[in-house]
């Protein structure tokens, strides 16, 4: 039973545990402060009946007294008669001086009997009260004794009518003290009521944007306050879980894009080393071919008089198909340092106009076949760097080499320097850079393929059949540049809507230290 009411008691709700611990505090405060008022009382009530029975006894011995000194037994029953107005009095003895039985005051229906002699008279007669009152003569002698006995009637209806009273004031205190709990427990209840509801729909329904209301500056508010701050971090997680969700889910589309992406991009690589060995097999053949023909005929004029002007011309066709292989070769093994990941630099102080202008000194042959003239603008630029000066001029020579092999009859290839702070690497940090810009007016890149081109084996798809080439040389150009830390990037030429050949531009940094670098690309 008492598992049953504490298990009933602990899973109540904080509104009935509020009422009924307050009803029980209530009620035993009360109980106790109730019986201890009605154990005083009792114990007042029945000393004021002892003080007021031994009053009475006094009463009757003065006026008994001076019968007893004729000891006439009537006058004395008469006298103890008078003990009836008085209801708790149940029994009244007379004794003589000598302790003999004189009269006697009897109450109706009462069994209890005066004893003969004085000598018998017990205490406790009636299991009342029991006084014993000295009768003295006028000259002070001992008259005799008078015993009056009372019962505990009267003692007992007032405790009675004190615990009817005490019942009713309980009674009436706990109704009070229900009402009042009842209208003051919602201070406590209403607060941890809603803050439980409150918690009860964010778990149902994973909304973490509610929040419990205030009520109170106190320990309750306080909780409160806190329950909401922590609503506050739970909602800022979920919301910073919700974007990190999205943003894997974006990373896992950006990654399988990619994969898709890299797929495409294997597949169209393998294409172009396809073509790329296509293209080194017509390149490789040609040279080879034209050098085992022209052997050939050497030997063969040998053997008559050919004039020494023929020989001559034959042996500049196999030097020229030698250096065009060695070009080839050269080309294959720049590539394949690039792939190792590392490049030597030997890096010291250099003029890029001087640079450029040995170059364009080298393809003067090419430049006159088709009438091309290169312009060199910004004359007032500083074109003095630190960098590696033959793998720089590498670079100018394969993109003024690119621009005079798609550009027209008497085209003009632009070449303009500028210093400028531009962002060169991924920290962030400008830094001064010259910048080169050769502009042609050939037939353009194809729109989409500005990056593309400058990737190994691949040709622009407006260049890769017809004017040869291996698809090596821009890739050559961005390994040498970016070796130096610098950026190279291609743009198409507009004007007036229409597409007048293509731009190469290449940034490098002005300041290097001197000396020989091994650069990890």
């Amino acid at each position: 039973m008492n598992q049953r009411l504490r298990s009933f008691f602990l899973n109540s709700s904080i509104k009935i545990k509020l009422e009924l611990m307050v009803m029980t505090i209530t009620f035993v405060t009360l109980l106790l402060a109730s019986s201890a008022f009605l154990i005083y009382d009792n114990i007042t009530a029945k000393a004021a009946s002892l003080s007021e029975l031994r009053l009475l006894g006094e009463i009757i011995s003065k006026r008994i007294a001076p019968v007893m000194i004729f000891e006439d037994a009537d006058k004395a029953t008469k006298i103890l008669a008078d003990l009836s107005t008085k209801d708790s009095v149940t029994l009244a003895c007379l004794y003589t001086a000598e302790g003999n039985l004189l009269a006697i005051y009897q109450q109706t229906g009462i069994s209890v009997n005066c004893a003969k002699s004085l000598d018998g008279v017990s205490a406790q007669e009636s299991g009342g009260m029991t006084i014993k009152q000295i009768i003295r003569a006028p000259n002070g002698n001992e008259a005799g004794t008078l015993v009056v006995i009372s019962d505990m009637r009267e003692l007992t209806g007032h405790l009675l009518h004190s615990i009817a009273g005490m019942l009713l004031l309980i009674i009436a205190a706990m109704g009070g003290a229900l009402l009042m709990t009842m209208k003051a427990q919602g201070a406590i209840s209403t607060p941890i009521m809603d803050l439980a509801s409150t918690a009860r729909m964010v778990s149902e329904h994973s909304n973490y944007s509610l929040r419990a209301d205030k009520y109170y500056q106190d320990e309750l508010g306080l909780l409160v306050e806190s329950f909401n701050q922590m609503m506050d971090e739970v909602e800022k997680r979920d919301k910073e879980l919700q974007g990190m969700n999205e943003m894997l889910e974006s990373k896992v589309k950006e990654r399988t894009r990619a994969l898709e992406e890299a797929k495409m991009k294997a597949e169209s690589a393998n294409e172009a080393k396809s073509e790329f060995l296509r293209n080194m097999s017509h390149e490789f053949r040609t040279p080879l071919h034209a050098m085992t023909s022209f052997s050939l005929f050497g030997m063969n004029e040998t053997e008559t008089d050919t004039l020494q002007e023929t020989l001559h011309r034959y042996f500049v066709n196999i030097n020229k198909s030698a250096g065009r292989l060695t070009h080839l070769v050269d080309s294959m093994l720049n590539i394949a340092r690039l792939e190792s990941g590392q490049e030597l630099l030997t890096m010291h102080h250099c003029d890029l106009r001087t640079v450029l202008d040995g170059v364009v000194s080298e393809q003067q042959g090419l430049m006159r076949q088709k009438n091309i003239t290169v312009s060199c603008e910004s004359k007032d630029i500083d074109t003095e760097i630190i960098c590696d000066e033959m793998k720089i001029s590498q670079v100018i020579t394969n993109i003024l080499g690119n621009a005079i092999k798609f550009s027209k009859e008497q085209g003009i290839i632009t070449v303009t320097f500028s210093r400028e702070s531009r962002l060169l690497h991924s920290n962030g940090e400008y830094v001064e850079a010259l910048v080169v810009c050769m502009s042609d007016q050939g037939v353009g890149i194809p729109e989409g393929e500005e990056d593309k081109i400058f990737e190994k084996f691949i040709q622009s798809s407006r260049t890769n059949s017809g004017a040869g080439g291996t698809g090596l040389g821009l890739a050559i150009c961005k390994g040498i540049v970016e070796a130096h830390r610098g950026l190279i990037w291609a743009e198409n030429n507009k004007a007036m809507a229409a597409t007048t050949g293509a731009s190469f531009y290449f940034a490098l940094p002005v300041d290097w230290p001197e000396g020989q670098f091994i650069v990890t690309l």
